[in-house]
């Protein structure tokens, strides 16, 4: 059943052939045309033929890829698989090549550069072949013949008992950031007292992954009904104010604030469900909202903004040359990681899918990956990513490249299917699936043991939040069943 709320932009609208071979040819043309302005410019150092033409063919595959995912749904797992691709693998990494820069002062050879791109654009076509895997015919028979006898319909409801309870448990997580992680903590991220010592404890587990998500999914649910009862409430504006003392924009990650305030959007505003409006504003962002944001994130805040315009121009240009667009040379710096040591064979793996476990107990727990490469090529310094493309060649080689692109095609693509054909507003679907968006964006970039504790962390809080407070109930039929026979005996006493 489609859902009323897609109709005329989800499956409806998909491109035809040939428009998807025009777009093809539009793009091939256009990426000739940049190339020759690149080969030909004498501002750029580098231009090697082969490295530009690999970069080329991947950017090209990831604007058509990226069309075509916002052509079928307007937002989605895939959708942000290629804009990551784009960017992270595409767009900053061709910057970096041509303006001959070197992030961490590690620079790569054309060689290298050939190399990675072969791997990348291997890495998108394994990916396009899972979102491609569906269940067997036999088993869509099975689904489709109880879909056929499965007569009761069901509804959502809101427990209120339970979201009082969840709004007051959001009060309690209040008190306690009031307490015990103080002002400039909650509101500007690099203020943080005794920082070191606090990553090493437990606590940063629990405000990260539960405390911040208790007040998160507890003011979704408020909205949600407000939405559904058109009545503003007082515990709607309370909750309001618990989720910002606890997830301030510039008192969090960028990543953590893109995924909370884009699921936020989605969960409001029904119109970011159609046309190309959220990965519009997505790409804004990502251009320019989030290296701006940098300014507003110290205690001199005074300093920062006293030249505003100059210190945002020079965020936006230097942008593609930090840290932040790691993630194409820590691939290479991965691959070199292992020519001189080895492949792990499954043990970053199995730290990530055990990250819950804390040191304590498990000693010989692996650090991320990105950190374990960085403590033997530059020990001073570890705060680095770890890409999910890097992660299965460093567990696994080619085979770990071509089992992680498989699973996370079968996964996204299973997923956004489920969204968008989930219909009731209260589903846990539609109330979770937003907030996870832009979170496989931060899991994609690494490293996989960070990324996939948030992933997984909101996810699990999210499922059990919804467990706790929505309950489904048979939908009364009753009174259609009563009203339908007499109806058509009038009609019939009329005409008599």
């Amino acid at each position: 059943m489609k859902s009323k709320y897609i109709k005329g932009i989800g499956n409806e609208a998909k491109l035809s052939i040939a428009n998807k071979v025009l777009s093809a040819v539009g793009l091939f043309v256009l990426v000739v045309a940049v190339g020759v302005f690149v080969v030909y410019n004498p501002a750029f150092e580098r231009h090697n033929i082969f490295v530009i033409l690999t970069f080329f063919i991947n950017i090209g595959v990831f604007i058509t890829q990226l069309l075509w995912s916002t052509n079928e749904h307007a937002f989605g797992f895939k959708v942000i698989f290629w804009t990551f691709n784009l960017f992270f693998f595409g767009l900053a990494p061709f910057y970096q090549y041509v303006s001959n820069s070197a992030i961490w002062d590690y620079k790569a050879t054309d060689r290298e550069y050939v190399i990675n791109n072969i791997y990348i654009l291997f890495w998108a076509i394994v990916y396009v072949v899972g979102t491609k895997i569906k269940f067997s015919k036999k088993k869509q028979k099975i689904t489709r013949f109880k879909k056929l006898i499965q007569t009761t319909e069901y509804e959502y409801e809101i427990r209120k008992n339970c979201l009082n309870i969840m709004l007051i448990l959001s009060l309690l997580v209040v008190t306690y950031y009031m307490v015990f992680v103080g002002y400039d903590n909650m509101f500007f991220r690099d203020t943080s007292v005794n920082k070191a010592l606090k990553e090493t404890t437990p606590l940063l587990l629990l405000e990260d992954h539960i405390f911040k998500n208790i007040t998160l999914f507890t003011l979704v649910l408020y909205i949600v009904e407000f939405k559904q009862r058109k009545i503003f409430t007082p515990q709607l504006f309370l909750a309001g104010i618990f989720f910002l003392i606890t997830n301030f924009p510039t008192g969090i990650t960028r990543f953590a604030m893109a995924a909370i305030y884009a699921g936020l959007i989605i969960i409001a505003v029904d119109k970011t469900r159609k046309g190309r409006w959220f990965i519009t504003l997505f790409i804004l962002a990502l251009v320019v909202v989030f290296p701006a944001i940098d300014i507003f994130r110290s205690k001199n805040l005074f300093d920062s903004v006293t030249n505003f315009g100059e210190t945002i121009k020079k965020q936006i240009e230097g942008v593609y040359t930090t840290g932040d667009y790691d993630s194409y040379s820590m691939f290479i710096n991965i691959r070199r990681y292992i020519n001189f040591f080895d492949f792990s064979y499954g043990k970053q793996l199995l730290g990530a899918l055990l990250f819950f476990f804390p040191r304590a107990i498990w000693a010989t727990k692996p650090v991320g990956t990105g950190s374990m490469v960085f403590l033997a090529l530059h020990p001073e310094f570890t705060n680095v990513s770890a890409p999910l493309i890097a992660e299965g060649y460093i567990d696994f080689g080619v085979f770990g490249v071509v089992l992680y692109a498989l699973i996370i095609g079968i996964i996204t693509s299973w997923a956004d299917k489920k969204y968008w054909d989930s219909e009731h507003p209260l589903s846990r679907e539609r109330v979770v699936y937003p907030f996870l968006i832009i979170q496989l964006f931060f899991l994609l970039r690494g490293d996989l043991m960070s990324g996939g504790a948030y992933f997984v962390g909101r996810m699990v809080m999210g499922l059990a939040i919804h467990y706790f407070v929505v309950k489904k109930v048979p939908k009364d039929t009753s009174t259609e069943q009563i009203t339908k026979p007499k109806t058509s005996i009038y009609i019939k006493q009329n005409k008599l």
